[in-house]
């Protein structure tokens, strides 16, 4: 059975372990276990006012990492608490997102909720609770916000709310332990978020480097910007000269491939892509960039805004990381609309949750995200109602890319100082295409190369989650070798455990980080004001290969028919097609993201799928859907030949209709197949793993049989003739009459597939033939189309057409149905389409 995307899996119990064991590094107990209906169900049960009460969520009672305890939060301060609920039929959800992501229809936010979204039943009994206890509540898709003093929120939850003081000064609050809740909305619940404002996502941005110190870190010139076609950006040649960074943007999107879908007028133009900030942009940054790259700021739209976010003057490289994710989406999507997203971390409401509530309750097909946390931490706050929305945003069909970390296969290193193998969250759900990093080097003019992003200091992130099992796309994959057990599902014990030196497996066959990777090591320029006025800037990490790839595949949506939903499930599809693979991705074979250099190397880049680089990084041009732009003939007959020319056609299937056609041969700009049976004029299209090209090609059916018999054909016998043979060498055709038989109604010819031959069955006068059927004397695996033409007279033309494919192990064909008053001819056509023999069968009324 396949993994259920919907949810982590594990038993419904919350566990104590040996600390020893569990964090051999921190020394505390720590256990997760998650249920795929929805609520995280503690052990502890409470009664208050005769209701049973259960506790969900992890436990908690820690402080934050290096927090000191100052006291209790005011009773009369306001705070407001989100409640998401699990998605409805959550069975039905699952077999939903694992169907093939090709065949798999997107849902709009309204038919979400419509099909799965909580009875109003449910929403309207946790209203109730939640109003009983003096608090008010509004509900929106999956979320129930409830609002109050901390007295009453305190009472209503049982628990007692604490304040911190952090090492920055910074001042938080977070419950002493996990909220309780009546036992049947536990049973509904994804979880509860909003009880502490600490701030754990962080930007997947680890350098800023401003003035001359880093003209020695670069190399002797910049490669040479490329000229600009119609709708590429300039050059930026103001960031080539300032020198602040590696490469511009445009550079970077050219050594993926950018400026070939450009060409082809794909610039995400028609899509919008959402971006997710918990910090505030620059406009005049943007602006900025945008001046001095050619790009038009007018596609950026500031689409929510949490009232209490501070002024883009984060001193944590929030707004940088902010202004550096806008700008890579203009840079390599330039004509795509950009949705932010703001919400202040530690404001009146939880805003990781308001901020994806906003998002999944749009239409954005593309998402961003630069910021995340590590896995088992992101999971003691709000990890697992955020979950609950990003299955909703992957039913919706929106694909969402997010930084896999910059701290190597330890992601809790650069939050606690733990060394254990972790992963990084968002990135770690299957939901979500986790980005990780590559260091790029070379140009355009020399060639590019990659290697798995690790500098000594930071890398890319990447491993196996303990809380997700591992998705159908990536089973069998052999980056997963001696890390999981394929027979059991993910966390099958019941219980989180971070990966440790001495552990390297999770139980189970889990997740595994990154899906992609992109340039993240070489620095790229951008324009930010973290010096107090727009400037350049030279960035590394992997907040900058997540925007870039998001930009990358809203370019290619704009030829895909139908967009990209599914996109995960389509990525590994497209590696997995035989041959297919070189043209897509650039496998990323040298390196490693063991940045602490005490985990023995995990991860090592290598063949194929790996935890440090996933599936590599992709080749835009050979990620666009097959498009068609000629035919050879643009009328014809089932059973002939013709060749599509195109771009993406080297793996490409082909469609007459909704009819498929058998593939001759192929290139990357050409495709011969052999014509389907039909009738009337038809859209022929191409498709891959990746989606149906938008540009298709006509063809028309004839009414007449001459194309497929005049190759071959010799003239036509009279009808009264009763028997008459003719041979033809050159042809390997051999055409026969026979005489009039009373005895059956079902007649036979016989086809020699080395050597064609068609023996017209007994038909005369006087005889009702029903059936034709059609012999091959060999068992031989060759692939042929038997056509039969009806026609008014001994004539071919104004002939009616019917075609059969014989193929394989398959010997015979029956035409049946054949109607009174009619003569036939038939033709046998090969794999290339090519007449290979003819046969006339006439047919009289009855007497």
């Amino acid at each position: 059975m396949a993994p259920d995307p919907t949810g982590p899996v594990g038993r419904a119990t919350w566990r104590s372990r040996p600390s020893a064991r569990l964090f051999p590094r921190r020394g505390r107990a720590f256990a997760v276990g998650l249920v795929v209906s929805g609520a995280l169900i503690g052990g502890s049960v409470a009664t208050t006012a005769g209701a049973s009460l259960v506790r969900v969520g992890p436990p908690t009672g820690r402080p934050p990492v290096g927090a000191r305890a100052i006291g209790v939060v005011p009773a009369g301060e306001r705070l407001t608490v989100d409640l998401v609920l699990s998605p409805r039929s959550s069975g039905s959800l699952a077999a939903r997102l694992a169907e093939p992501s090709a065949k798999r229809s997107s849902l709009s936010p309204h038919e979400f909720l419509s099909l799965y979204g909580p009875s109003r039943a449910t929403v309207s009994a946790a209203e109730r609770w939640l109003a009983a206890g003096s608090l008010s509540v509004r509900y929106s898709g999956l979320v129930l916000e409830a609002t109050g003093s901390v007295a009453a929120i305190e009472e209503r939850f049982s628990i007692r709310l604490e304040r911190y003081r952090l090492r920055n000064g910074r001042i938080v609050h977070a419950p002493k332990e996990a909220p309780s809740v009546p036992s049947w909305l536990a049973s509904q619940l994804a979880g509860v978020s909003g009880l502490s404002d600490e701030q754990l996502m962080r930007p997947e941005l680890t350098a800023v480097r401003r003035g001359p110190a880093i003209v020695s870190a670069l190399p002797a010139a910049l490669p040479a910007a490329l000229s600009p076609h119609l709708t590429d950006p300039t050059s930026c040649a103001s960031a080539s000269s300032s020198r602040m960074a590696n490469y511009t943007m445009e550079q970077v999107g050219s050594a993926y491939g950018v400026d070939s879908l450009f060409s082809s007028g794909w610039d995400g133009t028609g899509q919008r892509i959402a971006v997710v900030e918990f910090a505030a942009y620059d406009p005049a940054a943007i602006q900025s960039f945008a001046n001095q790259c050619g790009l038009d700021a007018t596609h950026v739209h500031l689409a929510y805004n949490d009232p209490a976010l501070p002024a883009a003057s984060d001193p944590t490289n929030g707004s940088i990381e902010a202004d550096l994710d806008i700008e890579e989406l203009m840079a390599q999507a330039p004509g795509a609309t950009i949705d932010v997203y703001e919400a202040g971390q530690g404001s009146s409401s939880d805003s990781n949750v308001a901020i994806w509530q906003k998002i999944v309750s749009g239409d954005d097909p593309f998402v961003s995200t630069s910021w995340g946390a590590c896995e088992e931490q992101a999971f003691t706050t709000d990890g697992s109602s955020v979950h609950s929305l990003l299955v909703r945003a992957a039913a919706q069909g929106q694909s969402i890319f997010a930084a896999a970390g910059d701290q190597g296969s330890a992601d809790c290193y650069a939050s606690d100082g733990d060394s254990a193998l972790a992963v990084d969250y968002p990135a770690s759900d299957p939901n979500v295409i986790a980005v990780g990093g590559t260091t790029l080097s070379g140009s355009a003019a020399n060639g590019w190369s990659e290697t798995a992003w690790n500098d000594g200091n930071y890398a890319g992130g990447g491993g196996v989650s303990c809380i997700f099992a591992q998705p159908s796309w990536q089973g069998g994959l052999d980056g997963f070798r001696n890390l999981s057990s394929p027979s059991q599902p993910c966390g099958a014990a019941g219980s989180f455990e971070r990966l440790t030196e001495t552990s390297q497996t999770c139980t189970g066959a889990c997740r595994g980080v990154p899906d992609l990777s992109a340039d993240a090591g070489a620095s790229v320029a951008i324009v930010d004001s973290s010096s107090g006025f727009p400037g350049w800037d030279g960035v590394v990490g992997t907040s900058a290969a997540a925007p870039m790839l998001a930009g990358v595949f809203a370019d290619v949506a704009v030829g895909c028919a139908g967009g990209l939903p599914g996109l995960s499930g389509r990525l590994y599809a497209s590696a997995a097609a035989q041959g297919a693979y070189p043209a897509a991705f650039t496998d990323v074979t040298s390196g490693n993201n063991d940045v602490v250099g005490i985990n023995g190397g995990q991860f090592a880049a290598g063949s194929g799928y790996d935890l440090a680089t996933g599936l590599g990084s992709p080749v835009a041009p050979g990620q666009a859907c097959p498009q068609l732009s000629s035919v050879s003939a643009s009328s014809g007959v089932g059973g002939q030949s013709v060749t599509l020319s195109g771009t993406n056609l080297s793996h490409a299937a082909v469609a007459f209709g909704s009819t498929s056609a058998s593939v001759v041969s192929a290139a990357s700009t050409s495709i011969t197949v052999v014509v389907p049976s039909g009738s009337g004029a038809v859209s022929v299209s191409a498709s891959s793993p990746t989606g149906r090209g938008t540009q298709t090609v006509s063809f028309t059916y004839t009414a007449s049989a001459s194309q497929a018999s005049s190759a071959s054909s010799p003239a036509p016998a009279s009808p009264s003739s009763p028997a008459t043979t003719t041979s033809s060498t050159s042809t390997t055709t051999t055409t026969t009459t026979a005489p009039a038989s009373k005895s059956s109604n079902t007649s036979t010819a016989l086809l020699a597939p080395l050597q064609p031959t068609i023996r017209a069955p007994k038909v005369g006068h006087g005889v009702a033939v029903t059936t034709f059927t059609l012999y091959a004397k060999s068992p031989r695996a060759t692939t042929w189309l038997a056509t039969l033409a009806r026609c008014a007279s001994w004539s071919t033309r104004s002939c009616r057409l019917r075609s059969v494919t014989l193929a394989g192990a398959k010997r015979s064909v029956t035409f049946r149905k054949l109607a009174a008053k009619r003569f036939y001819w038939i033709a046998i056509s090969g794999a290339d389409g090519s007449v290979r023999g003819t046969a006339r069968l006439v047919r009289f009324r009855s007497r």
